[in-house]
């Protein structure tokens, strides 16, 4: 049995991939097609919501955010602890802590 990817992706890299134009599309693209897993928490999810809306519209966050809710392979978990292993920008300590939890590949 081959067992797909797990990954955690940091807000930019959503960013990136949600415009049709962009090369990076694909990572959007592979999610929908279930080729990897996404981890993430809710404040992972506010996060994305928050910066989609200031990026595009609150529209397109909406959109996104219902795509996640929807995809069976867009795992959703809770953290515990705090390990603050990035010291020069502590917000980013989240997408960390959400991978190490989730025992993630990338």
């Amino acid at each position: 049995m081959i067992y797909p990817l797990k990954i955690v992706l940091d807000t930019n890299c959503l960013l990136q991939s949600i415009s049709r134009r962009s090369v990076n599309t694909i990572i959007l693209d592979e999610l929908i097609a279930g080729t990897y897993e996404l981890y993430l928490t809710n404040e992972i999810l506010m996060e994305y919501e928050e910066k989609i809306s200031e990026f595009f519209s609150a529209e397109t966050a909406e959109l996104i955010i219902g795509i996640l809710a929807l995809q069976d392979n867009v795992k959703k978990i809770d953290v515990y602890f705090q390990l603050n292993l990035i010291a020069a920008d502590p917000d980013d300590n989240k997408f960390v802590d959400c991978a190490f939890a989730g025992n993630v590949h990338f």
